[in-house]
Formats: C-alpha cells, structure tokens, sequence
C-alpha cells in the first residue's frame, strides 16, 4: 500500500517523457475508489491541471517516486483539465459564489473587496439547500478531505492525516487518523467501511464507532515498513467491530 500524500511527490512519466507531477486524488466516498489522478503538467503547459484515470495509470515505482501512464504528452495535452469534474467542496464552493457573489472561498471565509469576512449563517442568508450538482455527488478531493475532523459516534477524536491506498486496485483501504489530542502521537488506521458520512461544512468525518474504539486500535507509525501481518491486525480488529453492529 501506498500513502497518498507520499503519492503527491511523484512525478508522472508518459510514454515519450516527462509529463508532471500528481496534485491530488479524486476519489468516491461511496466505493472509496479512486477515479482521477489530478496532475499537474507543469511549466511546458503553462502549469495545467488534467485529469488522469487509473486504467490509464502502471504500477508506480517506489524507488524512483514515478508513477508511468500509457499516454503520450500530445495525449495529454488534449486530455480534460481538471476544472471539466468537480469534487464536492469546489461545487459548494461554485454555488455559494452564485448565490451570494463570494469572489473567492477560503479557510477563514471569503474576499469580498479585498476584506476576508466570514460566511454568514446559511439560515439567514438563504434558506434553500445547497444543490450539488451531478455527476460528482461522492467525489472527494484528497487534499480536501485531509485534515478533516474525525467525528466518532461520542465525539470528535482527532483528524485525519492521511490515505493509503492499494495501488493495483486502486481502492483506498485505510484513513490515517492523528488522535494525539487524546493521546500524544498516535496514529490508527480507521476502514472506510466504518466512514458514515463526509460534511463539507462542518469539515468532518463521521464514523460509525465510538472514540474508544478509535484509541484503542492498533498504532501505526509512517516510518516503519507496513507488513501484512500489522494490516491484517488491523482488518482483524475492525472486522470484529462490524461483526458487533451487525448483530
């Protein structure tokens, strides 16, 4: 497996060169697959974002940080940019500039005239619901998603810090969450079968578990080497877990 923000330092080599570097993910929140591979073509296309499937995708070379394409640059020069699919925040964020002309969307708010305020009360401000447009109701952007809180069942227990995914699937199998505000340092995994729901406006992760649960699985720590052995430790504990709630 392999982590997706280690991912975001590969370059991606096409069939006759160079052709960028990887941005981000695109992934459902329904399958947890991924969908696109959003990369950056860098300077020799004035730095354009396109979109690039799996199928289209090799096995990435750990050694190298290269992720090879079966693509040519000229095909990528023709490929759909990044902008032709939007994932969830960047159409709320697209609709909340139609409907109240926010001239751009940010952590702390929004630009209007040069003054960054915060959004106003959606109750007060308009009280029609948020339309996502379709296709793309589940598509997630990594680098959006990471850093959402993790909201357990009995509360909020740390965020998430990020993916890892099987790269000859393709599918993410665990969220990384940082739960040292509980406990100093530690990182669990979490299944994505466990995930309830994403919210976009309140930035969490919801997860059909109870904070205690989440303290109590198995460590996990980036710098060593990840075995099958400690995955299957992993999926062991969880699965136990899914038993309970199905009985």
């Amino acid at each position: 497996m392999l982590s997706i923000k280690a991912l975001c330092n590969y370059r991606v080599v096409g069939e006759d060169g160079l052709i960028g570097g990887v941005a981000e993910f695109y992934f459902d929140d329904l399958n947890w697959t991924i969908r696109y591979l959003v990369v950056n073509t860098g300077h020799w296309y004035s730095g354009r974002q396109v979109l690039i499937c799996p199928a289209s995708v090799g096995e990435p070379n750990r050694k190298a940080h290269l992720i090879p394409v079966f693509l040519t640059r000229e095909q990528v020069d023709n490929w759909p940019e990044a902008e032709a699919v939007k994932p969830v925040w960047r159409q709320m964020e697209t609709e909340l500039s139609r409907r109240f002309g926010w001239a751009y969307w940010g952590a702390a708010g929004y630009l209007i005239g040069g003054v960054m305020v915060p959004p106003p009360p959606r109750a007060l401000s308009d009280s029609r619901p948020l339309q996502i447009e379709r296709p793309g109701a589940n598509l997630r952007s990594s680098n959006e998603v990471i850093g959402y809180h993790i909201e357990a069942r009995d509360g909020q227990t740390g965020h998430v810090e990020d993916f890892l995914l099987d790269d000859s699937t393709w599918t993410i199998q665990f969220i990384v969450a940082d739960i040292r505000n509980w406990l100093p340092g530690k990182k669990v995994l979490i299944v994505p079968q466990l995930v309830e729901k994403i919210t976009w406006a309140d930035r969490t992760v919801s997860v059909d578990m109870h904070r205690e649960t989440i303290r109590n699985s198995p460590k996990y720590d980036s710098r060593l080497p990840r075995s099958e052995s400690f995955e299957q430790l992993v999926h062991d504990y969880y699965d136990g877990i899914c038993h309970l709630h199905r009985s």
